[in-house]
């Protein structure tokens, strides 16, 4: 379920990537030698787009699920257009966070290789610090926001998910009876994992915090999204029954259980109208 904005705003550890205090004092050139501090900036800035992207991402599919567009437009919204919207965000958050977390390629100088969360961490780790008391605070910090068991977990199946399912398909060789299918990964798992990813990258944002989520997820703007959900909504026949047919609804809400009236009034006021 989405969290309300402004509840969202109280929480800036979850939009604000920030490191420990301070490390957060101190610009990348004052904390490492030249040629890290080099590599870092431009692994960073990388890091940062992609984390940007995957945030928002995984906003706009929390914003689906709140909306509970199939019990209250029914057919008009089709059955086609959002389980494929769904489904096509949901692959591309899994291949962001497959590129973020478990790419084993290395980043080189020359601009080859991958850049990851975890190459970045091994170059600082491994890499030339100017003051080796920050470099101790640094690799502290990281086994206090390191993946914990469940996020491991989450993260191979990810990888599972993006290598057998949506890069690759290859064509069974053995029985229905005998295949193993591939363990779906639900939301509300793909934001603890991610939130434990901002945490990493936070700890790696020296000198600055850094918003990692799009000016069209914040107010006062509302979301694209969220501004065509409710134009359905306004045209929505079931939404505006109560007053297309007003002579008869007292006979029709009768006949609506509890759960459909309590959809149905979710979706009035949502869009200003009073409950039916």
């Amino acid at each position: 379920m989405a969290i309300p904005w402004d509840e969202y705003l109280r929480m800036p550890n979850k939009w604000q990537a920030s490191s420990h205090p301070e490390l957060a004092k101190h610009k990348p050139g004052e904390l490492l030698g030249p040629e890290l501090a080099e590599s870092y900036l431009t692994q960073h800035a990388d890091l940062l787009a992609r984390i940007t992207h995957l945030h928002c991402n995984i906003l706009l599919l929390e914003e689906l699920q709140a909306f509970d567009f199939f019990d209250l437009l029914g057919e008009l919204l089709g059955a086609q257009i959002w389980p494929l919207v769904w489904q096509n965000t949901s692959d591309m958050c899994l291949i962001l966070i497959h590129a973020l977390v478990n790419e084993k390629t290395k980043h080189k100088p020359d601009g080859s290789g991958a850049v990851s969360i975890e190459g970045l961490k091994k170059e600082l780790f491994k890499g030339e610090w100017l003051d080796k008391a920050m470099k101790q605070l640094f690799t502290t910090e990281w086994t206090k926001r390191a993946f914990n068991k469940e996020c491991k977990s989450v993260k191979e199946r990810v990888r599972e998910n993006r290598n057998k399912r949506i890069a690759h398909r290859v064509l069974p060789t053995i029985s229905a009876e005998q295949q193993t299918s591939v363990e779906p990964i639900e939301l509300g798992e793909l934001r603890t994992l991610f939130d434990r990813i901002h945490a990493m990258f936070g700890l790696m944002s020296f000198g600055s915090a850094y918003v990692t989520v799009s000016p069209a997820f914040t107010p006062p703007r509302k979301s694209a999204l969220c501004d065509v959900l409710d134009a359905l909504l306004r045209n929505s026949e079931e939404v505006s029954r109560p007053e297309r047919e007003c002579e008869f609804w007292h006979l029709q809400r009768s006949a609506y259980g509890e759960d459909r009236l309590a959809h149905l009034n979710a979706a009035r006021r949502r869009i200003g109208l009073p409950e039916a």
